[in-house]
Parts: structure tokens; sequence; C-alpha cells
């Protein structure tokens, strides 16, 4: 079952970067839950107890544990017009699945999809994520492996440069940005096969229409919350291009 508690007098969360949520289990503290790093004063921890679990006791505090994946080779590679994400493992703890993250900037990450894990074993195994639609440039790739307890640890990064898609999808033009009431987005070369789309800073599609006009795509933003975004521009064959748009009323 889901716990919170209140850690309204923890200030100095840099200095305590694995802070979490703890439980006794009459043997040991376990782990309940992910890391505070990030978090505010006055922030609450949250966690779960396994339904098969006897917890007696909750605390704050960390609790060392063996990394659940031993990861071996991690490569990316441009095979013609995709992206070939693969990787090993060697051993596995509770690894319930990858998710294989991409970003232009090492900042803003978008999720591009998962891979079911082994669970536990001690044999090695290998895993495939193809990129079929890869950005235009230098894109970086990372792995966000997901325990069964939803606990998170992520991969080193990898980087491919794809100059043929970056050739494709031209150079986009975004005004105004910042944006109020609408954007429009400029595409060399506009032809059917070009869709404009908008997502929010956690990546969900804001359904938001791109309508063509003398062209170009206009986009109305204006009962959109203020914050950042995202514009995923395809076109040619599965070349991507995104652009950051900062929407203020």
């Amino acid at each position: 079952r889901a716990v919170t508690v209140s850690i309204p007098d923890v200030t100095d969360f840099a200095a305590t970067p694995d802070l979490r949520l703890v439980g006794w289990n009459g043997t040991q503290w376990v782990n309940l839950g992910q890391t505070a790093t990030g978090s505010t004063e006055g922030s609450t921890l949250s966690g779960t107890i396994p339904a098969n679990a006897t917890i007696t006791a909750l605390g704050i505090g960390s609790v060392s544990e063996a990394l659940p994946v031993t990861l071996g080779r991690f490569d990316v590679k441009l095979e013609g017009q995709i992206v070939r994400v693969s990787w090993d493992t060697h051993t596995e703890i509770n690894n319930d699945y990858f998710e294989v993250m991409r970003s232009t900037n090492l900042q803003d990450w978008l999720p591009l999809g998962r891979v079911k894990g082994q669970g536990t074993t001690q044999t090695k195994h290998s895993y495939t994520f193809v990129d079929e639609k890869p950005l235009g440039g230098i894109s970086y790739y990372q792995l966000r492996q997901v325990d069964f307890d939803k606990t998170v640890h992520t991969s080193p990064v990898r980087s491919v440069n794809n100059p043929l898609a970056q050739q494709q999808a031209g150079q986009v033009s975004v005004y105004p940005n910042p944006a109020n009431n609408k954007v429009v987005v400029k595409i060399p070369q506009v032809s059917k096969e070009v869709t404009v789309q908008l997502f929010n800073a956690s990546w969900q599609h804001t359904n938001v229409p791109a309508v063509l006009r003398d062209s170009n795509y206009e986009l109305d933003v204006t009962q959109l919350t203020p914050g950042l975004y995202f514009l995923q521009i395809t076109a040619g064959q599965g070349s991507q291009s995104v652009q950051k748009l900062l929407i203020q009323h």
C-alpha cells in the first residue's frame, strides 16, 4: 500500500541525496521509495509497502543496496534511417523493465519505449530497441532501469550523429517564442508528409491542431497553461526536429 510522510524540517537536500522512506521488517531497514533528490523544504516522502511485507516502523534515511542490474555493453548506432540501441546485462535483481530515453541537450529527456526485463537472473541477456524516427544532428540516449517497486536507476549516456536526417528536416523556424496566443512554424519545402505536434514539458500530447496556412503551420495556444512545451516536426522519411517553445499569457 502507498505511504506518504511529511518532512518539513529538512532543508538541505543537496547534502542528503539518498534520503528516502524506509521501513523496518523485523530484521533490517529496507527502502520503500525513491530518493528525495530535488525536493524543497516542506516536501513529503512517498513509498510503497509490498503486499507480502510486514513493516512495523517507518523512518527517513538511506539504505545502501546492490544495484539491481549489472550492465555490460551499451551501444547506440545509426543504421541507415534508424538508430539501434542495444545492451547486455550480466545479472538482474527484481528488474521490471528498461525505458529508452532520448535527448538533444542532456536536460530534456523523451521516453521512446519500454523493453521488458528478466526479473531476477544470474544469466547474461541481450536487449535491442529501434528508434525508427531519429532526430537530425546529435542525439543522446540513456536507459532508465525500473524495479518492480518502481525504484529507478539510470545508465551512462551514449550519443549518435544523424547528419542525413538533419539535412532532410531543414531549418525550422518557430515564432513568436515566447508565444502568447498563436505560434507559427515555418518549414522549408512543406509537403503532405509533414506533421507538427505540440507536447507539454512531460511529453504529453496537447491535441492542439497545426493548421496549414500560406505554406506555414499555425497553432492556437491561447487555452494552454503557461510554461515550457516542445514542438515535434516530422518530415520526409521519418526525419524529425524538436523545438522548445515557451508559452506566456
